[in-house]
């Protein structure tokens, strides 16, 4: 145990020198996500703290870069997260592989076939940039986008010609004709597009709090598609490859077809068995830190399907819950973090690791509180754990973050013997 210790603290877990532009194979690179951890982070800590074959549990999975690095390592995961578009997003993207396992050069393929009959799509439309007094919806375009239940309001996004050909992707995407299975990577790779190809080019932030831009840019969401495609098809690809070295004799479909993914609330995990998880892994929300629905704003104008405020609201330290009372606000906050503990504690084997990363932001109703500290002794005061290791770690801001997050602290629980 003490020499697992030295081995944690050996480790620098800042991982500056990662970045998702840095490992464009790596298939964590994939998802646009916000504040999500680095890859790394997961993979050392499956690796030494679980055996091969044991399950490993993300209640707040986001992008799913967990179960990922589980089924890198050969064990099975567990996903749970409360935003509808981020487990559709991880649905698919495991999809892509098992597809990848079966033939690694099928999405090459699809994508190839998809630009060909794409590239002909608004050659006639204007490039030129143009500002919002400028902006006039043509009426074919106003009925394009009401013909397939978009809303309407997308035209305030997007470039008029950026928008004619993401209305061909989607169309692709909706094709009935096709495979399913091909039409769902398709929608993985579309969605994963929307911020890149929109024109409100700056923070992520401006989209959340529907801060429409003013000036629309032309932005070729064919490349954009293509491109999304290709990276989802190699990486992949390399998963498979690095799987069969690593797990000579294992069968990698046979991981996933043991693994979940599910659409639920971490503060209720009733579709797990008491006692049945190896180990826990998990960065929940920060105290008003994001509203990570609402950063799904663009997804939710192709693929409305629910109030995104009414979503919002069942999200866990939601930065849109600052506006109300502080202390309500907080003492919430509290009692939701300590109903997922209690979860966590539920389903996990006695003598067994749950990791949590957790940071603080700045802003008024953080800077008088050490959320850290009142986590960490609410575990320790209520539940069979014991500290096992705990380390502060530097924030890159090479990724999608916000919410002047510069620290986060990572604590690791074992939980007692039974």
């Amino acid at each position: 145990m003490e020499n697992l210790r030295k081995i944690l603290e050996q480790i620098n877990w800042d991982f500056f020198d990662y970045s998702r532009d840095r490992y464009p194979l790596d298939i964590s690179s994939i998802p646009w996500y916000i504040a999500r951890f680095p890859a790394p982070i997961p993979k050392f800590l499956i690796g030494l703290l679980t055996k091969n074959g044991e399950t490993v549990l993300d209640p707040f999975g986001g992008a799913g870069t967990t179960c990922y690095e589980a089924i890198k390592q050969n064990r099975p995961f567990l996903y749970n997260d409360i935003n509808p578009f981020a487990v559709e997003m991880v649905s698919a993207l495991v999809l892509a592989v098992q597809l990848a396992v079966l033939d690694p050069f099928c999405l090459e393929e699809v994508t190839y076939r998809d630009i060909t009959m794409l590239q002909n799509v608004s050659l006639w439309e204007d490039e030129s940039t143009y500002t919002v007094e400028d902006l006039s919806v043509e009426q074919d375009l106003e009925a394009a986008l009401a013909e397939r239940h978009i809303i309407g309001d997308t035209v305030y996004w997007y470039h008029r010609k950026t928008l004619i050909e993401l209305l061909a992707i989607w169309d692709l995407i909706h094709d009935q004709d096709d495979d399913p299975k091909i039409c769902k990577i398709r929608k993985l790779a579309f969605s994963n597009i929307l911020k890149t190809t929109c024109s409100q080019r700056e923070h992520f932030t401006y989209i959340t709090d529907n801060c429409k831009p003013k000036k629309f840019v032309y932005i070729s969401a064919l490349k954009a598609y293509a491109s999304m495609m290709q990276r989802i098809s190699r990486s992949t690809a390399e998963l498979v490859h690095n799987y069969q070295i690593q797990n000579e004799g294992n069968c990698l479909n046979s991981v996933i077809e043991r693994s979940v993914i599910q659409n639920g609330d971490a503060r209720d995990l009733s579709w797990i068995q008491d006692r049945s998880v190896d180990f826990v892994l998990t960065s929940p929300p920060y105290l008003c830190v994001q509203d990570y629905i609402k950063t799904m704003r663009l997804q939710d104008l192709f693929f409305h399907e629910e109030d995104l405020t009414q979503l919002t609201r069942r999200e866990i330290g939601a930065r849109t819950r600052r506006k109300g009372n502080q202390d309500r606000v907080v003492s919430t906050f509290y009692e939701d973090i300590h109903l997922s503990v209690s979860e966590v504690n539920r389903v996990l084997k006695p003598d067994k690791y749950f990791c949590m990363v957790i940071g603080q932001g700045k802003g008024k109703i953080t800077n008088s509180i050490d959320t850290i500290s009142a986590i960490r002794e609410d575990i320790l005061g209520n539940f069979p754990f014991k500290l096992f290791f705990e380390t502060v770690r530097k924030v890159s801001h090479k990724e999608p973050h916000d919410g002047g997050v510069d620290t986060e602290t990572l604590l690791i629980f074992k939980k007692a013997p039974k």
